[in-house]
């Protein structure tokens, strides 16, 4: 299924009004369809209650970051509804091994 939308859904997702350009800017079509896979399928997995389907493999990919051995840095948007910068960027700071010294936006 096509997104038709993006300017509206991105206005409703940010702290600010968007101005007529910005709102526009994400309505710009993709070259061709295999760009637009992600932005149809990324809503899906990301598990908003404990009873979610994915559930587990948020699990799983939180295990792998866990161990992950490169240099890692947290960025977050100020108004996350999923996951709040704070205990976000917190948490990964504490737990994947390369987080600490780096720096988090």
């Amino acid at each position: 299924q096509r997104m038709s939308n993006w300017g509206v859904l991105m206005q409703r997702t940010c702290v600010r009004p968007l101005s007529d350009a910005e709102a526009g800017a994400y309505e710009t079509r993709f070259p061709s369809e295999p760009f637009e896979t992600a932005t149809r399928a990324m809503p899906k997995p990301v598990p908003v209650t404990k009873t979610h389907p994915a559930v587990d493999s948020k699990k799983e990919a939180i295990r792998l970051l866990c161990r992950w051995d490169k240099p890692f840095i947290t960025i977050w948007g100020g108004q996350d509804v999923v996951t709040p910068a704070k205990e976000g960027s917190a948490y990964f700071r504490r737990n994947v091994p390369r987080a600490a010294g780096q720096k988090h936006l």
